[in-house]
């Protein structure tokens, strides 16, 4: 019988992973995907024309994307 594996997203030092965990707090196995994750967040935002607000670390902060001229 095979046991599914939950897939997980987390901020590391360097960047954002993607991949399993073997434990709460040890990875099965992971991918960098910072790039694709930004894009997507990027791309949700302009999609759907909205902000988020969020709390990191007790400080409250806002994302948002604008389209700008060059």
């Amino acid at each position: 019988m095979s046991v599914k594996q939950t897939y997980h997203v987390g901020l590391g030092l360097f960047g954002i992973y993607a991949g399993t965990l073997k434990s709460e707090n040890e990875w099965r196995n992971k991918d960098d995907v910072t790039r694709e994750a930004v894009d997507a967040v990027a791309g949700y935002l302009v999609t759907n024309k909205k902000e988020v607000r969020f709390t990191y670390k007790d400080k409250k902060y806002v994302m948002r994307v604008e389209e700008v001229s060059e």
